[in-house]
């Protein structure tokens, strides 16, 4: 699992004895330009480091409220926040701020750039609940090949440390109501594979 928005280390394995969870995706808040996203979990967990299952109840939220909807080139305020308890009342909160920008060019190519600065507090059992606190800029960029095919590449750019990370270069194609993602993952030197079902949610993934 690799469950950071900026990660700290690399993938590790996760067990879950077990865990539920609830996800959202992006959505509105009625009456406001305000989206959010959020997920949750509850349960026991162990990963490698740990010697025996630690209670957790971790929950993520992302809030995105755009400065001039309906433009070519939006802007948008960004927060995010994640908060997890462990057993003995451990606890460990992120908070992040910054901005994006999205636009899209000629109908053909598409930019979006991310810029976010983060604050933590508190402590972890587990490495994949850390958060890498550097400023991070995010990028991802596509451009239509065909109709239906796309090239992309998106990545962070560590601030902090001077450096590209993350990338993935990958080929999308539509089917209708699917769509598929191939590609390759620089950093871990491995391909990736994705499908990804459209069109439930008036016509977003």
């Amino acid at each position: 699992e690799n469950t950071g928005y900026s990660r700290y280390t690399g993938p590790v394995s996760v067990w879950n004895l077990p865990t539920a969870g609830v996800e959202f995706g992006a959505r509105l808040f009625p009456g406001t330009k305000l989206t959010y996203s959020a997920e949750a979990e509850a349960g026991r967990m162990r990963e490698k480091q740990t010697s025996r299952p630690i209670s957790r109840a971790y929950t993520k939220i992302f809030l995105r409220y755009p400065l001039n909807p309906g433009k070519p080139v939006t802007f948008s305020l960004l927060a995010e926040g994640r908060y997890g308890v462990y057993t003995g009342w451990r606890k460990y909160r992120v908070l992040g701020s910054g901005i994006g920008m999205a636009g899209k060019f000629r109908n053909r190519h598409q930019l979006n750039l991310e810029y976010l600065h983060f604050q933590a507090g508190g402590r972890t059992f587990f490495f994949s609940d850390l958060v890498n606190t550097h400023d991070r800029l995010f990028f991802i960029t596509s451009s239509k090949i065909s109709g239906k095919t796309a090239a992309r590449i998106n990545g962070e750019y560590d601030i902090d440390a001077h450096r590209t990370v993350e990338v993935e270069y990958g080929l999308s194609r539509t089917y209708n109501c699917i769509r598929l993602d191939l590609g390759w993952r620089k950093e871990l030197k491995s391909l990736l594979f994705r499908v990804n079902i459209t069109g439930l949610d008036n016509g977003k993934n």
